[in-house]
């Protein structure tokens, strides 16, 4: 039996497994294929993608889901962040941000425009020669050696600003997550 969206919302928040069962089929493979983009392991990206519909059952009778595509590719995207988190995962600005960045949907697009606007103004703040030096390593893709030897400084300089610009940037990424856990839950 094929069920529209409505009908298959309203079956699985009352409990139906069936639905649920439909839902997951009907999913799995999209989520699996836009969380493995970033994490690059299927054992990591099924993991992430059961953490997805474990807690989706979980919720089943207290969700209030509009647009079922986009809740699931929200939680998808926590779930990322949450395991990426737990891992320890050092530079989340290269790995998750591209993530962000890759969905198609009006949502995603402002949301990619709000993230970049963020990220440009924390960019700003930092203090001039550790902006420079970031934004060589980033934009222009250049290694250590080769920013201390166009800048004329030390490479163990150019470790030091890198250092103090990630961890800007890092705080950041923690208000952005908490940012994101708001937009998925409510």
């Amino acid at each position: 039996m094929l069920l529209d969206e409505k009908e298959l919302l309203s079956a699985f928040r009352n409990g139906d497994e069936s639905a649920f069962a439909m839902l997951y089929d009907q999913y799995w493979e999209h989520l699996y294929l836009h969380a493995f983009r970033i994490l690059k392991d299927r054992h990591a990206t099924e993991d992430v993608i059961q953490d997805v519909f474990i807690s989706l059952w979980k919720k089943h009778k207290t969700l209030k889901i509009r647009n079922l595509n986009n809740y699931l590719y929200q939680a998808t995207r926590y779930q990322v962040f949450r395991y990426l988190r737990r891992k320890g995962y050092t530079e989340p600005l290269t790995a998750e941000l591209e993530f962000c960045l890759t969905t198609d949907d009006l949502q995603s697009a402002i949301q990619e425009n709000e993230l970049r606007t963020w990220i440009d103004r924390e960019v700003d703040k930092l203090p001039p020669k550790c902006r420079e030096i970031f934004l060589l390593s980033r934009h222009q893709l250049l290694n250590n050696r080769e920013i201390s030897s166009r800048l004329a400084i030390s490479v163990k300089t150019v470790e030091n600003q890198m250092t103090i610009a990630l961890r800007r940037l890092r705080q950041l990424y923690q208000r952005l997550s908490l940012y994101l856990l708001f937009l998925i839950f409510f």
